[in-house]
C-alpha cells in the first residue's frame, strides 16, 4: 500500500537518551517515492538515524516540531516551509505533515516550490498591469461619479488637457457637461444597484475650456478590494466619431429620398426587428404591399434556419452598434424564398424608442444559385482530384504549380506544398523537358494530347508518367494569366513492361531458334507456315525453307486430322491455348507422335498462330503398353475373391473390384467417390490413417482393421496398401482379405490368457500391469494401496467337497467383492484362493484398513454351494506404495501381509510391517474414541486472551477446542489430524459455536470472541444458519463474534462458501484470515471477500523474536497492506515483551500469546 503512494512517506521511531529525552529519529520504513526523492537506497535509509543522513536538520530543519508531535500528539502542519542551502543544497518550498505513530511519527511531504513561484509571478504581474495602465492612451481613473477620484493615469493630460493633480479629489460630476449629467447619474445609480458595468457617452470639460465627447466604461470593483462605490473608469476620446455621426444624421433625409427611388429594397427597423419603414421597391420585389410589411418582424419574412444562424451576429451588432453585411433569404408573396445581399447599419444618434437600423437588400437570387451550382461542381471535381490515383496539377501558363492533388505523395514521395510555386522543369527529366516543354505563352508541343515524360521522385529516382494538359476555360474578362490542368498517370509498370517485352521478344526468338522443340508460325486464312525454327530439321527431317509456304495441317496423320483441326479452330475462335497429341509425317514418310501446343498471337491481323511441336513418340508408345497392362491387371482384380480398391491421395475411392459387393452389401459403383476411411470402424481409423501416411512416404503398409460390412456388421480384414503411378496421377492400391475368423480366435485366446476362466477377472500378470499404470498416473503426493484378499480354508473345501465346489466359492466371492467395490476394474484374480484389489490415491493406512474391513464384512457369511452349507471368511494383506514402488514390490508385500494374517489366526487384516499395522490400529481406535467423544459432548472451547497492543487492555478471546477425555484435557495436537481427515470436523466446528456465544454473553460489551471454522464445514453444512440461530437465541450482538478461516482455504473458495460468508457479514459478524502469510492466496481475495482483519502466523512472530530479517519485513509489509485496506491486525504467538514492543512499533493493533495468557475456561 505504501508503495502505491505518489508522495514520499516515511515511518520514523524516536531515539531517546538515558534520561528519556528525544535526541534523534530512526528510519523504520520508507516507500519508493521517499527513496527516490532522497537519492538513497532503501537499505541505506531503513535503520539509519535522521541526523546521520541529514545533519543540518538539527539547526535548520523542523526536527524540533517533530519532537513536539511525539511528546504531545499534536500533528505537525507546515505550509510553504523553506528548506535552505544548509540542508539540501538549494532553496525549496514544502508542505509537511507529521502525525504521532507509537513512539514515533508518520511523515509525508509534498514539494510546492512551483506553487510558490506561481504566487510570486502573480505579484509581479500586478505590478506589470499597473505599468500598462500608466502608459495607456485611454484615461484610467479610480473613483466614483459623486465622490472624489483617487487615482488618474498620466494620459489625462493628452485627452482632457489637465494634469492628474488637477483632477484628483474631484468627483466625475464636476467634469461632465451639465446636459449629460442627469442621465449619467440615473444610469450610474442603476449600475450601482445591479453591480453591472456601465458604458455611456457624455461630454467632459477639458482644461482648455472646451467639451469633448468620450465613451466611459466603468467596471464594478469587488467589495473585498475597494469600498462599494468605487469603480474603475476608462475614458476613450470619441469626439471625432460623435461629430461624424451628427454629420451623418444631417444627411439622412437625402438618403431616404434615394432609398425610396432605389431598385434595392430598403427598410428601417428597430432593435426588436420590427419594420418601421419600407421603400416602395419592397412591394415590387416581394409582391407584398407596404401596409402588410410595416409593423411586422423581419423574422416573419426569413426562413427559421436563417433566423437561428444569424441570431448571434445580430446580437453582436446590437451590442456594439456596428454595421453588418450578410446574405439572407426573404419570402415572396407566392411563398417562395429569394436570396438577397443585406447591409445593416445603425442610424446615427438616438431615437426615443431605441436605436434604429437601416437595412438595404439587393436581389442576388440568380447569383447565389449559380454560385451553389459552381461550388457543387467544384466540390465534385476537387473530390475526384483528391481521390484520384493520378496526380492532378493546376498550373499557370509557365507551368508553375498552383495546386497539387494529395496523390502526389503516394506516387512520388513529394508533399503537395513542396511542388506548389515551382515550375515543371525542376521535376521533369532534362531530356523529356526539352522535348515536352511549353513554347510561347498558350502554345505547347504535346501537352493537350497524351505525352510521356519522366517525373523525379523525392528519393531522386524517376517514374514514367503519361501527361495530359488542358487549358482551363473561363468566361471572365478580368481573368488573370491562363491556367492549365495537368493530369499525370503512372505508366512506370507499362513502360517497363514494354521494355521487358521488347527484350523478351529478342530472347524468345533466340530461344526458339535454339530450342530442340520445333516452332512454327502459321498465318493468313489458310494458316500457311510463315516461319519455322531450325530445329524442325532434326525433328521432322524438313528444312525451314521446305515448310515455309505450306500448310502444317497437311503433315498430320489422316486419323488425327479432324481432332487437330477442331482444336486449332478453338484456338482461333476463342483465343484459347490448346494442347494436343497427334502424329506428324516426317520427310521420309514415317509418322512421329508429337505434342502440339498452339497459341494465338494477340492483336495480329490477319491472325497468326504459334505452334510448338515436341517429340513424345517414346512416351506415347510406353503409355499404350501401360494401358494394356492396366487392362490385364484390372481383369485379374475384377475376378479375384479379395476386395481391391484404388484411392487418390485424399483417400477417395476411384475404383473398386466387384467382389466388394459381397463384403459391403452394396454395388461397387455406389461406393465410388466415398472416402475410404468411412468404410473402416471409427475405433480403427486413426491407425488406418497412419498406414496411409506411411504409404504416402513411398512405403507399403499392412494391418488388420475392422471394416463396416453389410448391415453395419464389423469384420476383421487384412488391408495391404501399395503406392502406384498411373498415366493420370499417383494413387494407392489396397487389397482387403477377410481374416475375421482368424483375428477373433486369436483375440479370444489372448483374453483367455489374461483372464481367469472361473470368474472372468484379470489374472495376476494383467493386474500387475494395471498397478504399474496406476502408479505412473498417481500424483506425486498421493499413495496407492494393494489389498490381497484370501478366502480362508479354501484348500479344505477343495479336499472335502471337490474343486467344483471350490470353484463355486471363488465365483461367489468374486461377485461379493465386485458388489462391495462398485468398480469392477479395480478387482483381479490372484493365485489359488487370492483376489487382488487396487485402491488408488489412499489418504492413509487407516483408510486402507477401512476398505479391508468392508471387504471382509462383505465376504463373511453363509454360502450354499453344491448342496453344502459353508461359512465363508477372508484374510486381507495390505501394501501401501512408497516413492519408487512397482507392482512387483506391492504384490510381494501384500502376499507377505496376507500370509501374516493367516498365521495370526485368519479372518483378519495385516500389513507386512508390524509397526505400520500397529499405527493403523491405533489410528482406528482414536477415530472411534473421537467419534464417541463428539457424541458425548466431550469437546469444549477454552479461551485465550487477545489484547490491544496500545495499552495491553483486554480486547477479546479466541475460542480453542479442548477434548476432556478420561479425566484429561487434550489439546488439538492429540486429535485435530484425525478430525481434519474425516467428515467429523464439521461437527466440532458446530459444537464450539454455541458455548462460545454463551460465554460472550457474559462479557463486557466491548469484548469479542473468535471461533474457527474449516472450509469443509462451510462447503457441506449450513453453518451460517447455525451461527445466526445461536446469536438470536442468546441475544448477542453479531458484531462481537469473529470467525477465523485459514488463508489456505481461500485457494478453493467457491460460490457456496462465499454466500455463507456474505450472509454472516451482512448480519454484522466479522471475518478474519488466520495464519496469513503461510498460504498461496491472492491479495485479490482480501478485496473480494468480506474480510475485517488479518492474523499474523505465530511462525513469523517467533522469527521476529529471533531477529529474522525476513519475518520482520513480512510483518511490516502485512501491517502496511492491512492499513491500506482498512483491516484490523492481530499477531499470534507473542511470548516476549520484545516481540510485543516491536509489533507495536510497526503498527500491529492486537496480539495474543502466552505473554498475555494461555487458553483456559471462562468463569
Amino acid at each position: 500500500m505504501l508503495q502505491s503512494m505518489l508522495d514520499p512517506f516515511i515511518l520514523l521511531g524516536g531515539v531517546r537518551d538515558d534520561d528519556g529525552a528525544l535526541i534523534d529519529l530512526r528510519y523504520i520504513e520508507v516507500n519508493d517515492a521517499a527513496v527516490a526523492y532522497n537519492n538513497l537506497s532503501r537499505d541505506q535509509m531503513v535503520g539509519a538515524r535522521l541526523l546521520d543522513l541529514f545533519p543540518g536538520q538539527l539547526d535548520h530543519g523542523p526536527l524540533r516540531q517533530y519532537f513536539h508531535t511525539i511528546e504531545t500528539g499534536e500533528p505537525t502542519v507546515l505550509d510553504d516551509y523553506s528548506y535552505g542551502h544548509e540542508i539540501i543544497g538549494e532553496e525549496r518550498r514544502y508542505d509537511i505533515r507529521a502525525t504521532k505513530c507509537g513512539d514515533g511519527i508518520a511523515l509525508t511531504w509534498r514539494d510546492v516550490t512551483d506553487r510558490h513561484r506561481v504566487a510570486q509571478s502573480l505579484h509581479d504581474s500586478e505590478e506589470q498591469y499597473r505599468l500598462l495602465a500608466d502608459n495607456s492612451s485611454d484615461v484610467i481613473m479610480l473613483g466614483s461619479l459623486a465622490e472624489g477620484l483617487t487615482w488618474v493615469s498620466p494620459s489625462v493630460t493628452t485627452v482632457l488637457r489637465r494634469e492628474p493633480d488637477e483632477v484628483l479629489g474631484f468627483g466625475m460630476s464636476a467634469l461632465v457637461h451639465p446636459d449629460d449629467l442627469p442621465v449619467l447619474r440615473q444610469v450610474a445609480e442603476r449600475a450601482i444597484e445591479s453591480r453591472e458595468d456601465l458604458r455611456y457617452r457624455y461630454r467632459v470639460h477639458c482644461g482648455d475650456g472646451a467639451y469633448r465627447w468620450v465613451e466611459g466604461l466603468s467596471h464594478w470593483i469587488p467589495e473585498d478590494a475597494a469600498p462599494s462605490t468605487q469603480r474603475l473608469i476608462r475614458l476613450r476620446d470619441i469626439d471625432d466619431q460623435v461629430r461624424a455621426e451628427h454629420d451623418l444624421a444631417a444627411s439622412e433625409q437625402l438618403y431616404r429620398l434615394l432609398a425610396e427611388n432605389s431598385s434595392d429594397m430598403v427598410i428601417l427597423r428597430d432593435e426588436e426587428l420590427i419594420i418601421r419603414w419600407a421603400s416602395p421597391s419592397c412591394e415590387n420585389v416581394l409582391g407584398i404591399s407596404i401596409d402588410d410589411i410595416l409593423g411586422r418582424s423581419v423574422n416573419d419574412f426569413v426562413p427559421p434556419e436563417d433566423v437561428a444562424a444569424m441570431d448571434d451576429q445580430i446580437s453582436h451588432m446590437h451590442r456594439n452598434g456596428s454595421a453588418m453585411q450578410y446574405r439572407i433569404r426573404a419570402r415572396t408573396a407566392s411563398g417562395t424564398y429569394r436570396w438577397f445581399s443585406g447591409n445593416s447599419r445603425p442610424l446615427p444618434g438616438d431615437a426615443e424608442d431605441g436605436r434604429r437600423w437601416v437595412v438595404s437588400l439587393s436581389d442576388i437570387d440568380e447569383q447565389v444559385r449559380a454560385e451553389d451550382s459552381l461550388r457543387e461542381r467544384e466540390g465534385l471535381y476537387r473530390l475526384l482530384a483528391e481521390n484520384s490515383t493520378d496526380i492532378v496539377i493546376l498550373a499557370d501558363d509557365s507551368f508553375t504549380a498552383l495546386w497539387v492533388s494529395p496523390s502526389l505523395t503516394e506516387v512520388t514521395g513529394w508533399l503537395p506544398e513542396e511542388l506548389v510555386g515551382h515550375d515543371a522543369s525542376q521535376f521533369i527529366h532534362p531530356a523529356d523537358w526539352q522535348r515536352e516543354r511549353p513554347g510561347p505563352p498558350g502554345v505547347h508541343r504535346t501537352f493537350g494530347t497524351a505525352g510521356r515524360l519522366r517525373l523525379r521522385c523525392s528519393d531522386g529516382s524517376y517514374l514514367w508518367m503519361e501527361a495530359v494538359a488542358q487549358a482551363v476555360a473561363t468566361d471572365s474578362p478580368v481573368a488573370g494569366s491562363p491556367q492549365h490542368v495537368v493530369r499525370l498517370h503512372d505508366i512506370e509498370a507499362q513502360v517497363r513492361a514494354e521494355q521487358d517485352l521488347s527484350e523478351r521478344e529478342r530472347l524468345y526468338r533466340l530461344l526458339a531458334e535454339n530450342s530442340t522443340d520445333a516452332i512454327l508460325l502459321a498465318s493468313g486464312p489458310d494458316a500457311t507456315c510463315a516461319w519455322a525454327s531450325p530445329s524442325v530439321a532434326a525433328l521432322l527431317g524438313w528444312t525451314p525453307e521446305e515448310l515455309t509456304g505450306r500448310r502444317p495441317v497437311d503433315l498430320i496423320h489422316p486419323e488425327d486430322l479432324a481432332a487437330a483441326e477442331t482444336s486449332f479452330a478453338v484456338a482461333v475462335e476463342r483465343g484459347e491455348d490448346v494442347r494436343q497429341q497427334y502424329r506428324v509425317r516426317r520427310s521420309d514418310g514415317s509418322y512421329l507422335w508429337v505434342e502440339a501446343a498452339a497459341r494465338l498471337v494477340p492483336g495480329a491481323d490477319p491472325f497468326e498462330l504459334v505452334v510448338r511441336l515436341r517429340d513424345v513418340d517414346d512416351q506415347v508408345r510406353a503409355q499404350r503398353q501401360l494401358s494394356e497392362s492396366e487392362r490385364l491387371y484390372r481383369l485379374l482384380a475384377e475376378n479375384a475373391s479379395d476386395v481391391v480398391w484404388q484411392v487418390r491421395d485424399d483417400g477417395t475411392l476411384t475404383w473398386i473390384s466387384p467382389s466388394a459387393e459381397a463384403v459391403f452389401g452394396r454395388p461397387a459403383s455406389e461406393l465410388l467417390g466415398t472416402a475410404s476411411e468411412l468404410l473402416v470402424c471409427a475405433g480403427d481409423r486413426e491407425r488406418f490413417a497412419r498406414s496411409a501416411e506411411q504409404v504416402g512416404g513411398g512405403h507399403s503398409a499392412t494391418g488388420e482393421f475392422r471394416i463396416c460390412g453389410a448391415g453395419g456388421q464389423l469384420r476383421w480384414m487384412e488391408v495391404s496398401v501399395h503406392a502406384a503411378n498411373t498415366s493420370a496421377d499417383a494413387v494407392r492400391i489396397a487389397t482387403l482379405r477377410d481374416v475375421d475368423d482368424t483375428v477373433r480366435a486369436r483375440k479370444g485366446l489372448e483374453f483367455a490368457l489374461q483372464h481367469d476362466q472361473a470368474t472372468g477377472l484379470p489374472t495376476r500378470p494383467a493386474m500387475a500391469r494395471s498397478i504399474d499404470r496406476a502408479l505412473q498416473a498417481l500424483p506425486r503426493a498421493e499413495r496407492l494401496a494393494v489389498l490381497l484378499v484370501g478366502v480362508d480354508l479354501l484348500g479344505d473345501v477343495n479336499d472335502a467337497y471337490g474343486h467344483v465346489v471350490g470353484d463355486m466359492v471363488i465365483t461367489a466371492t468374486a461377485t461379493r467383492l465386485a458388489k462391495s467395490l462398485g468398480r469392477p476394474e479395480l478387482l483381479g484374480r490372484g493365485s489359488g484362493d487370492e483376489f487382488i484389489v487396487i485402491m488408488p490415491e489412499v489418504p492413509s493406512a487407516a483408510a486402507a484398513v477401512t476398505l479391508a474391513e468392508q471387504l471382509r464384512a462383505e465376504i463373511r457369511g453363509d454360502l450354499e454351494a453344491g448342496g453344502q452349507a459353508l461359512s465363508l471368511s477372508a484374510s486381507v494383506g495390505i501394501a501401501i506404495s512408497e516413492p519408487g514402488s512397482t507392482a512387483v514390490d506391492l504384490l510381494r508385500e501384500a502376499t507377505t501381509a496376507l500370509h501374516r494374517a493367516k498365521e495370526l489366526g485368519r479372518d483378519r487384516w495385516s500389513f507386512a510391517d508390524p509397526e505400520r499395522a500397529g499405527d493403523a490400529a491405533r489410528r482406528l481406535a482414536l477415530e472411534s474414541e473421537v467419534r464417541a467423544g463428539l457424541d458425548a459432548g466431550e469437546f469444549v472451547p477454552w479461551f485465550q486472551p487477545v489484547v490491544s497492543l496500545a495499552d495491553n487492555s483486554l480486547a477479546g478471546y479466541e475460542a480453542l477446542a479442548r477434548w476432556q477425555h478420561n479425566g484429561r484435557t487434550l489439546e488439538p495436537v492429540a486429535f485435530l489430524d484425525v478430525l481434519l481427515h474425516s467428515q467429523w470436523v464439521t461437527e466440532l466446528d458446530h459444537a464450539v459455536v454455541e458455548p462460545s456465544v454463551r460465554a460472550l454473553a457474559g462479557q463486557a460489551d466491548h469484548v469479542f470472541v473468535s471461533v474457527n471454522v474449516t472450509g469443509l464445514t462451510l462447503t457441506r453444512t449450513d453453518y451460517s444458519a447455525h451461527v445466526r440461530d445461536c446469536l438470536s437465541r442468546l441475544g448477542v450482538d453479531p458484531r462481537r463474534l469473529h470467525i477465523e478461516v485459514t488463508e489456505t482455504m481461500l485457494i478453493n473458495l467457491d460460490d457456496a462458501v462465499m454466500a455463507q460468508m456474505i450472509e454472516l457479514a451482512d448480519l454484522g459478524v466479522r471475518w478474519y484470515v488466520d495464519d496469513f502469510g503461510t498460504g498461496y492466496s491472492a491479495i485479490s481475495h482480501l478485496r473480494d471477500m468480506p474480510v475485517s482483519g488479518l492474523k499474523l502466523d505465530r511462525s513469523f512472530t517467533a522469527g521476529i523474536g529471533r531477529g529474522d530479517a525476513t519475518a520482520r519485513h513480512l510483518a511490516n509489509g502485512l501491517v502496511g497492506l492491512a492499513n491500506g485496506l482498512g483491516l484490523d491486525t492481530i499477531a499470534e504467538g507473542v511470548e516476549t515483551q520484545a516481540e510485543a514492543d516491536y509489533l507495536r512499533t510497526l503498527g500491529w493493533q492486537h496480539a495474543q500469546g502466552w505473554l498475555f495468557g494461555k487458553a483456559a475456561p471462562l468463569t
